[in-house]
């Protein structure tokens, strides 16, 4: 249980608080988290596209991602490729109060090239991609669930922000506004 001044969402897409953002560590996933090294650690996806494993192209412009199996929702629906590019679809859709499309708005197309294989084409090459798509970044963004929310005209007052499905080790168990959050432990986290 955690006790917190009202925040205005607990979904950082939309959330003006970097408390939302810090609470979304809970509940909520990115393709990458940091280490106590400054690393980027894989979380949704298993390996970090670079140019010796051939995840970023020669010219910097494709970056690969390939995402982790076996992960779900906490309402049991499988986590896949079509999560991550209906993320992309929230932040850019205009009809949302997002705070920020930094990095986001150089992406030219997505390509699914499976359910676990993802492929980012950029405008331009631009060095910090990979450390701000979907990652602990300036702009924290988690992957949001396509099946509860690609419907929505948008995302600003959807009761999703209030109470969110995510696939991180919590699950929302209540929210008191102005007193506090209250999270229970995600029995099917895919870490155990």
């Amino acid at each position: 249980m955690i006790n917190v001044a009202d925040v205005d969402a607990l979904n950082p897409l939309i959330a003006n608080q970097q408390l939302s953002t810090d609470l979304a560590m809970f509940w909520a996933s990115f393709l990458f988290d940091w280490s106590d090294r400054n690393e980027l650690v894989p979380e949704l996806a298993t390996q970090v596209p670079a140019t010796e494993n051939g995840g970023i192209s020669r010219d910097g412009k494709t970056i690969v991602y390939h995402l982790r199996r076996g992960v779900r929702w906490h309402d049991g629906a499988a986590f896949t490729a079509e999560d991550v590019i209906f993320s992309y679809r929230a932040v850019m859709n205009p009809k949302n109060d997002i705070p920020s499309r930094t990095g986001y708005d150089l992406i030219a197309s997505l390509e699914k090239r499976d359910d676990y294989t993802l492929a980012v084409h950029l405008k331009r090459p631009w060095s910090p991609f990979v450390a701000s798509f979907f990652t602990l970044s300036g702009t924290a963004y988690p992957v949001l669930p396509a099946h509860l929310l690609a419907k929505l005209p948008d995302i600003n007052h959807a009761a999703y922000n209030q109470k969110p499905i995510g696939t991180g080790p919590f699950k929302v168990a209540s929210w008191q506004h102005g007193t506090r959050i209250r999270f229970v432990a995600n029995p099917d986290y895919w870490r155990g």
